[in-house]
């Protein structure tokens, strides 16, 4: 009974630690960019009280996003954030992007590797206002960190259209030992129940 209590709060543990989100401050919803690096003209911004901004459509998670060239400025942010990694193991990185007006925007999202090298980038589009849409990428750690970075390539110089970006995270994909442990842990518990009911 002990030894599958223990198998129990294992599996619990060991979930727990695999969807623990290594961002810090990716839904903005302090209403800053605490814990990101930031150079360029990018922003926190909230909603307006229609509960939209400029037709970005509602985030997925309270009133506060990231805004890239807001106020019809230079197409220069960038906004960054370390975190730690284990190499070989494998991450989820997420993200809603969208943006405001009615014209298209672009902005690169990439990872380097702990040797500051950019290892995995990708591009999002958007060209019409409404809902932010989610994206999800995965990329292997390389060493002992690595850093998520959005970087602005505005195609026109804003002109009243910002690239917005909300619900940031990073993930590590549990491994099948992980979820082999957690499925025991969980028939543990339900016998263990059971044996109590009875």
């Amino acid at each position: 009974m002990k030894l599958k209590s223990f198998i129990a709060a294992a599996a619990l543990l060991a979930a727990g630690s695999a969807n623990a989100n290594l961002i810090t401050n990716g839904t903005f919803e302090n209403g800053s960019l605490a814990g990101w690096s930031k150079s360029g003209n990018v922003t926190v911004t909230g909603y307006l009280s229609n509960g939209v901004y400029f037709g970005a459509g509602s985030t997925a998670n309270g009133h506060y996003m990231a805004s890239f060239n807001a106020g019809d400025s230079t197409p220069n942010g960038i906004l960054s954030q370390t975190f730690a990694t284990v190499a070989g193991k494998r991450y989820v990185w997420e993200f809603d992007y969208g943006v405001t007006g009615g014209g298209t925007q672009s902005l690169n999202v990439g990872i380097l590797g702990s040797d500051g090298t950019l290892k995995v980038s990708k591009q999002v589009t958007d060209d019409a206002a409404g809902a932010l849409a989610y994206y999800s990428y995965v990329f292997f750690g390389d060493g002992n960190q690595a850093t998520l970075r959005f970087w602005d390539i505005g195609t026109n110089a804003s002109g009243g259209v910002d690239s917005m970006v909300d619900n940031v995270s990073v993930n590590a994909v549990p491994e099948p030992a992980s979820l082999a442990l957690m499925g025991l842990g969980m028939v543990g518990a339900v016998v263990a129940r059971r044996r109590r009911k009875a």
